[in-house]
């Protein structure tokens, strides 16, 4: 019996062993586990804080563009670079001749200056505009020039004789322009960067933004703006509202560059009140002033093509 009961006893020492074996060896799995899980979600997070556009949907459209109103100007310029690849451009860019200020003869050279995010104003030119010059009596019209001409520049050419200086986007003078033109630059993008001024997460410091996004031309810039771009981008509308310009509707403004210098200068007071001066946008009765910034309206990443 003793026999036998040290033997069982001897068995259940083995059993104990192997038992404390076993529980050590499920502990280092455990462990090791839990490590590789740790690894993971650290390297994880790293790669998030590298890129944070993991942490947002890989497409912008108008279902998910809430999405992207608080994300980081880093995830915005990804998309903002990839709407760029795509932009094709028949104009290159110049030096500025400052043409305001050449006088030859009874002519006066001005300039069509493009405005907006990515351009430099003193550089980049539209040509392919037609300008009007009616002084009373006669009607003269120019169209400046589509490439570089003139010093590298585009420009077109108006008389000194007072009048009214009229500006036409490629020359249609009847408004009826094709929804391409329209929503031309015009992407969901644009919807982002409106809500972010709304909400006063990235405030708009430059007129040209004013310009682009109050799109349905009430100097508010709101949801109304949001819901307009929106409906052109799926389609459901094929222009923008008509500005009180005092002319026809067209998806390029043309803003006096003595005008806009002056509201700019003084941006927080004239925001406000910016619709006071879309009558002289078309035309404007002064051909002193013939230099103008030319801006797509509802476009505020730069990516319209010209």
């Amino acid at each position: 019996m003793v026999f036998r009961g040290a033997g069982t006893c001897f068995a259940l020492l083995q059993n104990q062993k192997l038992q404390q074996r076993f529980s050590m060896k499920s502990f280092k799995i455990l462990f090791t586990m839990l490590a590789l899980v740790a690894i993971v979600a650290a390297c994880a997070k790293e790669e998030l804080i590298e890129d944070p556009a993991r942490a947002f949907p890989q497409e912008m459209t108008v279902e998910n563009w809430k999405e992207f109103v608080d994300a980081p100007e880093e995830v915005l310029e990804k998309f903002h670079q990839a709407e760029m690849a795509k932009v094709k451009r028949s104009v290159a860019e110049a030096p500025n001749f400052d043409a305001s200020r050449i006088v030859l003869g009874t002519s006066l050279l001005g300039e069509v200056q493009v405005q907006g995010d990515g351009f430099n104003p003193n550089t980049t030119y539209l040509g392919g505009t037609l300008v009007r010059v009616n002084n009373g009596t006669t009607t003269s019209s120019f169209t400046s020039f589509p490439s570089p001409f003139f010093s590298g520049q585009n420009y077109f050419i108006t008389n000194l004789v007072p009048g009214t200086l009229c500006f036409y986007h490629q020359g249609i003078t009847n408004g009826n322009y094709p929804a391409s033109e329209w929503v031309n630059g015009v992407s969901v993008l644009d919807m982002v960067r409106i809500q972010r001024h709304i909400l006063g997460i990235e405030l708009f410091t430059d007129l040209w933004q004013y310009l682009a996004a109050d799109v349905d031309g009430n100097a508010q810039i709101d949801s109304t703006d949001i819901n307009t771009i929106r409906d052109l981008i799926l389609g459901i509308r094929t222009d923008l509202p008509p500005l009180t310009s005092g002319g026809y509707n067209q998806p390029v403004i043309y803003f006096p560059q003595g005008d806009y210098d002056l509201v700019q200068a003084n941006l927080t007071a004239f925001a406000p009140f910016i619709n006071f001066f879309y009558p002289e946008v078309t035309c404007k009765a002064n051909t002193a002033d013939s230099d103008r910034f030319a801006i797509k309206r509802g476009d505020l990443s730069g990516d319209w093509s010209f």
